[in-house]
């Protein structure tokens, strides 16, 4: 019994030993290697902080700017405007006001959460007005924008009516569009890379390269395409594009939605096909080879670098080569520099860098540079962007400079929880950049700007607002002199010099 055990003991031993090979054979497969290096750096750039930070702030955040009137109209007045967004909930709002001695003097707000839109202004009435988007369809027939029965005034353009008639079931679509979307990329992209791989003659190898300013041991998967492979890769992308009913759904949804005064859904559709059957034959016509070696991290397994050589001839009997690169380090998360370079056998060339010289308790220092050569190598197009703050003083400094022109702003930057505060104390502007400068009545600093970014700021709701679709075309005409009249009253008394 005792033996049988042992026996029953090393078999199973055996097996899980097995699987653990297979398992760590599979993971090492080159596909399955270039598979999860794409997904382990797609999650890193998505908590990215900067990209982690603008994904909150459009989807539930807010942006608000402050500044003083009295260079405008040499009164002591602040000027306030907020903007909310919710794209996940297809929620956003504005607030705009004028305060004097820390009193409202003016002030607007338009809100939108989906279902209705409210706007509001005590300077040109007690109450809200606005438009049920839900109801749209069933109101507007029998309102005073009707194209054909309407107010001879107010009648709606009919591309613009026949558009609002379908708003509300627009909106509704945009969230189920935005899920699909997502879904659909996701799908494509393991398509093609599976494509990509099917069809190139693959091999795996090691190489130490120098990458985000760091030396790292790699594996290197490359793929070496001739004529016949890069055809058949893009045939069968293009095979699965044209029989796969979900993108065409998505297409036809997509289309339907955003067709106001432009083409039927179905001719955006063809269109988009025949786009694919153009690039096709772009291909298939291309005499050429191309190698892409991907250098995956051995240590974390992310993607540190791609290269990309091509070389051939087009349909046209012209030499089409490139060379490109996209250098992404240890990890996008950490790297002290990012850079994507391109050049073409024409001579022409474009380099793209983001490095960051320091990240610390104490400081940030950070620059992009970009640089643009024409056929003959010259230079075409080359500008900087730099940014410099001491995190424990709170200065700070962005400099810009394209061709010559620079721009240099200074003020304070302060960090507390989601929000960023940012103050405009001093800006400097020469060549193309004048034109910022132009308008300024006064020093900057006079201006007395911040801007404040909130990463967590939900939206108000909309007030019980009076339905504008359902107004006479008398009390409509009304409101819009009124409109207009206090419009013009903030304009002269704030925005104009006393």
């Amino acid at each position: 019994m005792k033996k049988k055990s042992v026996i029953a003991g090393a078999v199973a031993a055996g097996i899980f030993l097995l699987i653990i090979v297979l398992c760590a054979a599979a993971s090492n497969n080159p596909k399955n290697l270039v598979l999860g290096a794409l997904s382990n750096t797609a999650n890193d750039i998505s908590r990215i902080e900067l990209v982690d930070y603008a994904n909150r702030l459009v989807n539930g955040g807010s942006v608000t700017v402050t500044g003083s009137l009295k260079p405008v109209s040499g009164k002591d007045a602040e000027l306030g405007l907020k903007v909310y967004s919710d794209f996940s909930h297809m929620r956003f709002a504005t607030t705009a006001a004028i305060k004097e001695d820390k009193t409202v003097a003016a002030s607007f707000r338009g809100i939108f959460n989906g279902n209705d839109l409210s706007l509001e202004s005590p300077q040109v009435s007690n109450k809200p007005y606005g438009v049920s988007i839900k109801n749209l369809a069933s109101n507007l027939p029998k309102s005073i924008f009707n194209p054909e029965t309407g107010d001879e005034d107010l009648k709606l353009d009919k591309n613009l009516y026949e558009y609002c008639l379908k708003l509300g079931k627009t909106i509704a679509n945009d969230k189920a569009l935005a899920t699909e979307y997502k879904r659909l990329k996701s799908s494509y992209e393991r398509r093609i890379v599976n494509a990509l791989l099917d069809n190139a003659r693959v091999t795996k190898g090691s190489d130490k390269i120098t990458a985000g300013g760091q030396q790292l041991s790699c594996t290197v998967v490359t793929l070496d395409f001739d004529r016949k492979s890069l055809a058949d890769t893009v045939s069968e992308i293009v095979a699965q594009a044209k029989h796969d009913k979900d993108l065409e759904q998505f297409l036809l949804k997509f289309y339907a939605n955003y067709d106001y005064g432009i083409k039927d859904a179905d001719d955006k559709v063809d269109d988009f096909y025949e786009s694919l059957d153009t690039f096709k034959r772009k291909v298939k016509d291309y005499d050429g080879d191309m190698t892409v070696w991907i250098y995956i991290t051995k240590s974390g397994k992310r993607i540190a670098r791609i290269d990309v050589d091509t070389d051939g001839k087009a349909s046209s009997g012209n030499r089409v080569a490139y060379e490109m690169s996209l250098d992404l380090g240890r990890s996008v998360i950490n790297s002290e520099e990012i850079s994507f370079s391109l050049d073409q056998s024409t001579g022409r060339s474009l380099n793209v860098s983001y490095s960051v010289r320091q990240n610390d308790k104490t400081a940030y220092k950070a620059s992009i540079k970009m640089t643009e050569t024409a056929k003959n190598g010259k230079v075409r197009y080359n500008s900087g962007l730099s940014f410099k703050w001491d995190k424990k003083g709170g200065g700070y400094t962005l400099s810009m400079e394209a061709n010559g022109s620079l721009l240099n702003l200074e003020g304070k930057l302060s960090k507390k929880g989601n929000v960023y505060g940012f103050t405009l104390e001093n800006l400097d502007a020469t060549g193309r950049y004048n034109s910022v400068t132009k308008g300024l009545t006064a020093p900057i600093s006079d201006y007395g700007l911040k801007v404040t970014f909130n990463g967590s700021d939900r939206a108000p709701n909309p007030a019980r607002y009076q339905e504008i679709t359902k107004m006479s075309a008398e009390d409509y005409k009304t409101l819009r002199s009124d409109a207009k009249k206090a419009y013009g009253e903030v304009i002269d008394a704030w925005f104009k010099k006393q």
